[in-house]
């Protein structure tokens, strides 16, 4: 089968020889003095080049050799087909060798492990002859700087010649072994050629104006970037005897998509090569993927550094941190993540020590590029400040400006060669960038940073030093004035913009001396504990416990010097036989389980002395639920929460003297339980309740438009065992329990008279609703009710909402402006006031008369006021709470603009025609939406998704869902009913991951009677009640009430009343988006015809005439609430085509002005 007697090559290596002819190679071995050849494979094997690469040692010098490439030409037998590939000495060791595969020379070997290891051998032996025909070609395995002695300093660009000052040394080159780039996202590096003298200044000049004019609100994000390209070449410079030196930097960028970061991000991996090209639209390719770490498709932590140790001397991109929905410990996996990047990156040293790897071994690795991270959000920082210092950590919610980044992303060329250029220059002299730190060190010298974190300044330090490099670029190049600013105003200009962004940073992070006062985690828990338990969200109790469990008040407490009422207790009227009796009794405001007990040692009592005379005692397993709670009152009443771990709070706690220690002891916990003493923590409760808080030290943070005024208790007040009872008591009089009023005669909870009372509670029998007073306040043996009442006394009226007051017409007077009206005098405000009580009565019909709905602080919180008075009406009424903080909704808004450019045919047709529909979001309203906590479903692939029943969804859909309904699709999966079910019913759900569902038992139309109201007064307004200037004002802020009320005001941050419903917002809101969606797919059915752009519940359909209603559509003449509407028309203007095609954004602008121009030109 093998013919010996033709013609070979014979090679030899370590002894071995070996063969190779013209359709096989064999082995050669002697055996009693006589030759003898086996065959190892088939084919023809050529070794046409033989590359060693070194690496470049921490002070820039030449290495050791790393690997050994071999350019490896196979040829199967008896054909032409030939295939080159690059194998590395390393892959040839490996017991699992890749190189077989990529040459098709694994189908020829006759036995796989061994018939390789022999091939791998013979192909030594060629590389051999190969190195003794030509010099040995030596490359070096990383870009980046070089020194050699006695030759100018160099830098080494992947697949080019090096630059050196006034050219390039065509000898010297970088070349990445084959697994370093393997991807795209290495492959894209390798520095651009650098800008001819007659190209310099105006590419040069793309390096400021991408700085100046992409970001105006927030400029610092460009510059910082733009920096950090300038100084990556160069960090890693040693210092000299006078010069500091240039150490390594990390800049983090987060925010929301607005700011387009990845793309800005894009824009520098541009300019740090000679081929890749940002466009809109192009995937930018992030160097290392952080999201969700390695078992998501990101990288782990090892990959990662092992990925950025070939990229010395540039700036690689770190990006997609904190992505989506994460939980507590992903968030703190994250920033772990992101800290060790930036730790083995300045200190150079990755702090593992080397693997094992197949026959070698794989040394520890470590950036030693600088670094761009970018991040969805940076949740928890206060919590990670030390970490969050290893960067120059940004943080935005200003928006890039999109035709600046279409224009800087047509010029990446220009920056690319610049940036070559600067590199070039500085070869000539490695001191510039020493002196640049030099000068910004003594620059920063100057601000205040005595309570910021060191490596913070550090890294503001660096990047005020590559800001610094392009300006003396610029002034080398002979700059005078740029943009009407000369080179001392530039570089003036970045300095303040840098030295903002690190004080930011600092506030962000509770690191300046003026935040650690008001956020002090232990100052932070007590101050919302002490809340808590004044306004009933939990409640303590005496240790003793009733037969049946219940709960008994802390009277002990009354001996030093607080009562009940200090511990979430509060008195009410107690309802006996007779009626109301004379007595008081103390009611639980919390519901539940009380959260601890009360311990009191009586004075004089003999025996060991407790940690504190006054102990609470609660159960261990509670502490951490307890302060996620506090956490998340204090997020959202004070903008910032508990920076500490509840591990690391109670350890405070404990240094603090309040509580006892942090590690649970098996306690008795309530007395008569038995011998069971579970793990409980004690706390001294007198300092828990004490008055650590003054009003010095606390300063309530501005809210800016605040929806309501937050009681501010610094700690509860010390009431006595006869402590007189709260002005009013929201008990339910026939259960006990809380109720949701908010004031005597509260209709909501007031009924015949009698209240408060709960909607599922029948007034107690002993009650006569004639006789039923409620005193404004009085002493407990004060209260008595009079036995006869005079028949001349009336009950309260059944609604009783404040007068107008100076704050409730300032409120409405700037919802006018807001909304664009002329408010011409306060009497004009109050007109329109009136205007809305008469529209929604608390009886009869709009325009009936009598008392009303007053407008409050906002239209959000009138509309929950509406709520509230129309509550009072209904059949079913919701419970008292419906606060839904403590469960996280996932939903997230839908995209609220779309648009594309227009096809062929549409480009024909003169005109554009748009619609909405009347009141999308009140129309949507009257559907069942749930009370109470959800269900939380996790079995993957058999959840059911079910119409008409209150849930959230998180769905794997269908691919194409983005671009088919783009105004629908959600990131992050998450989806409220109404969608999910339009995406079930069209087969785009391929399964349900998971749900939030609210038991069907629990669902209600809560809103139907609400919205019932607001369409009886909008119909009212548009006729009758309408027909003057304050009645238009009136139908004008009630679209700004139910639009607010429904949109944003449910789940607000600011929304602080018990009716806290992010879920219903996301039912509401979906239901609107499907209603659209359907109407359209009508219209697409009938005609094929589809918008070319939507906003909200408004879309724009090309025509032929300005008066075209599309098939499908329904517009009827009455404008019925929830149909659609004529929204006005154009004409097909040059403007609006080109904002279509440039997908950057002013198409509405576009529309809005064609539709003006046409109504001009029609009258």
């Amino acid at each position: 089968m093998y013919d010996t007697g033709g013609p070979y090559e014979e090679f030899v290596f370590n002894g071995k020889r070996f063969r190779q002819y013209r359709n096989f190679l064999t082995a050669v071995t002697e055996k009693n003095g006589e030759e003898i050849q086996y065959p190892i494979s088939e084919g023809h094997y050529t070794v046409s080049r033989v590359l060693d690469v070194r690496d470049v040692e921490a002070g820039f010098t030449p290495g050791d050799i790393v690997a050994t490439i071999y350019y490896v030409t196979f040829t199967p037998p008896n054909s032409e087909d030939t295939r080159t590939v690059l194998v590395t000495d390393e892959d040839m060791r490996d017991r699992n060798s890749t190189w077989p595969q990529q040459t098709g020379a694994c189908a020829f070997m006759p036995t796989r492990r061994t018939g390789v290891e022999v091939v791998s051998d013979a192909i030594k032996a060629m590389a051999r002859r190969a190195r003794g025909h030509q010099d040995a070609t030596v490359a070096y395995g990383r870009p980046g700087l070089l020194l050699r002695d006695g030759r100018p300093p160099a830098f080494l660009r992947p697949g080019k010649p090096a630059l050196v000052p006034g050219g390039v040394d065509e000898q010297t080159y970088c070349e990445l072994p084959p697994g370093s780039a393997k991807t795209d996202a290495i492959r894209l590096f390798s520095l651009d050629d650098p800008s001819t003298d007659l190209q310099y200044p105006d590419d040069l000049a793309h390096l400021f104006r991408f700085a100046s004019t992409l970001m105006p609100a927030d400029a610092v994000v460009p510059i910082a970037l733009v920096s950090a390209l300038l100084w990556a070449p160069w960090a890693g410079l040693p210092e000299t005897d006078t010069l500091p030196k240039c150490d390594h930097l990390a800049v983090l960028l987060a925010g929301r998509s607005g700011i387009m970061k990845t793309a800005q991000a894009g824009v520098i991996l541009g300019a740090q090569s000679s081929t890749f090209r940002p466009r809109k639209g192009a995937p930018v390719p992030a160097t290392v993927m952080l999201r969700h770490g390695a078992q998501n498709g990101g990288s782990s932590p090892i990959g990662a550094q092992r990925t950025l140790w070939a990229l010395a001397g540039l700036l690689a991109l770190v990006d997609d941190a904190f992505a989506d929905e994460l939980s507590e410990s992903e968030v703190h996996s994250q920033w772990i993540s992101l800290g060790s990047l930036a730790n083995s990156m300045a200190e150079q040293n990755a702090g593992a020590k080397a693997k094992q790897r197949g026959s070698g071994t794989m040394p520890a690795r470590y950036p030693r590029c600088c670094i761009i991270a970018t991040a969805e959000d940076l949740p928890n920082e206060d919590r990670h400040v030390s970490t969050a210092a290893r960067f120059y950590a940004l943080k935005t919610e200003s928006k890039a400006d999109p035709a600046a980044l279409t224009a800087v992303q047509h010029n990446v060329r220009g920056l690319s060669r610049a940036h070559a250029r600067i590199v070039q220059e500085t070869l000539s002299d490695l001191d510039i960038p020493r002196r640049a730190r030099a000068w910004a060190e003594e620059q920063v010298s100057g601000w205040d940073t005595r309570s910021h974190h060191d490596r913070a300044v550090v890294n503001a330090t660096l990047v005020l030093a590559g800001w610094h490099l392009l300006i003396e670029a610029a002034r080398r190049a002979g700059f005078g004035d740029l943009d009407g600013l000369s080179m001392d105003g530039w570089e003036m200009w970045g300095a303040e913009q840098i030295h903002r962004g690190m004080d930011e940073q600092a506030r962000r992070g509770n690191v300046t001396a003026d935040g650690q006062v008001a956020r002090d985690p232990v100052q932070l828990f007590l101050r919302r504990f002490r809340e808590f338990l004044t306004d009933g969200t939990h409640f303590l109790a005496d240790p003793e416990r009733a037969d049946d469990g219940a709960a008994y008040p802390p009277l002990l407490l009354a001996g030093h010097g607080y009562g009940p009422a200090a511990v979430g207790w509060r008195q009410g009227p107690r309802v006996t036989a007779n009626g109301f009796g004379p007595a008081t009794q103390w009611l639980a405001a919390g519901h539940g389980d009380p959260l601890g007990a009360v311990h009191v040692r009586a004075r004089g009592t003999s025996g060991p002395q407790p940690f504190s005379p006054v102990m609470l005692v609660m159960k261990s397993s509670l502490w951490d639920d307890l302060v996620r709670l506090v956490d998340r009152r204090s997020r959202e009443r004070d903008r910032y929460g508990i920076s500490d771990t509840p591990s690391r709070l109670l350890a405070r706690l404990v240094e603090r003297g309040v509580a006892k220690s942090a590690k649970p002891e098996g306690s008795a916990l309530w007395k008569g339980k038995g011998s069971r003493k579970p793990d409980v923590l004690k706390f001294d409760l007198l300092r828990l309740l004490g008055d650590d808080i003054t009003e010095e030290d606390w300063t309530e943070p501005d809210s800016g438009d605040s929806l309501g005024t937050e009681n501010n208790p610094a700690a509860p007040a010390k009431l006595g065992a006869q402590a007189s009872a709260p002005e009013f008591d929201p008990r339910c009089l026939a259960c006990g329990e809380m109720a949701g009023a908010r004031e005597p005669g509260d209709s909501a909870y007031w009924r015949n008279g009698v209240g408060p009372l709960h909607a599922s509670c029948d007034i107690p029998a002993q009650v006569e609703p004639a006789q039923e007073v409620i005193p404004a306040q009085v002493e407990p043996a004060q209260e008595v009710i009079p036995a006869q009442v005079e028949p001349e006394q009336v009950p309260e009226p059944a609604w009783r909402e404040p007068e107008h007051t100076g704050k409730s017409l300032a409120a409405l007077r700037a919802t006018l402006v807001r909304r664009g009206w002329d408010v011409p005098s306060d009497e004009f405000v109050r007109a329109v006031a009136d205007r809305i009580t008469a529209a929604f009565p608390v009886d009869g019909k709009p325009g009936s008369g009598g008392p009303g709905l007053v407008w409050a602080e906002g239209p959000g919180r009138t509309g929950y006021r509406l709520f509230r008075q129309e509550q009072s009406h209904g059949t079913r009424r919701l419970p008292p709470d419906e606060r839904l903080g403590d469960v996280n909704c996932p939903w997230t808004m839908p995209r609220q603009e779309w648009h594309r450019p227009l096809t062929a045919g549409e480009r024909q047709q003169e005109f554009f025609v748009s619609f909405d529909i009347n009141g999308a979001y009140l129309a949507a309203a009257s559907q069942p939406l749930g009370t109470g906590r959800p269900v939380h479903l996790t079995d993957t692939g058999r959840i059911q998704i079910r119409k008409n029943v209150p849930a959230l969804y998180r769905l794997d859909v269908d691919p194409t869902t983005a671009d088919l309904l783009p105004m629908l699709f959600a990131a992050n999966g998450w989806y409220a009913g109404p969608i999910a079910w339009y995406l079930y019913e069209r087969g785009l759900v391929r399964r349900v991951e998971e749900a939030f569902v609210w038991p069907t038992t629990e669902s209600y139309v809560w809103l139907d009677r609400w919205y019932q109201a607001i369409r009886d007064a909008r119909s009212w307004l548009a006729g009758d009640g309408g027909h003057d200037q304050a009645g238009r004002a009136a139908l004008d802020c009630v679209k700004a009430l139910y639009t607010t009320f429904l949109a944003g005001w449910m789940a607000s941050p600011r929304n602080s009343t018990n009716l806290y419903r992010p879920d219903w917002r996301a039912h509401t809101v979906s239901r609107a988006a499907a209603n659209q969606a359907r109407a359209l797919d009508k219209v697409r059915e009938q005609t094929g015809r589809t918008p070319f752009a939507i906003r909200v519940d408004a879309v724009w359909f090309t025509a032929n005439l300005p008066d075209d209603i599309p098939t499908g559509l329904d517009v009827p003449d009455n404008k019925k609430l929830g149909k659609w509407k004529p929204n006005g028309a154009g004409l097909l203007t040059p403007n609006v085509v080109a904002a279509l095609d440039s997908g950057i954004g002013g198409v509405h602008a576009a529309l809005r002005e064609a539709a003006t121009q046409y109504q001009e030109l029609r009258f």
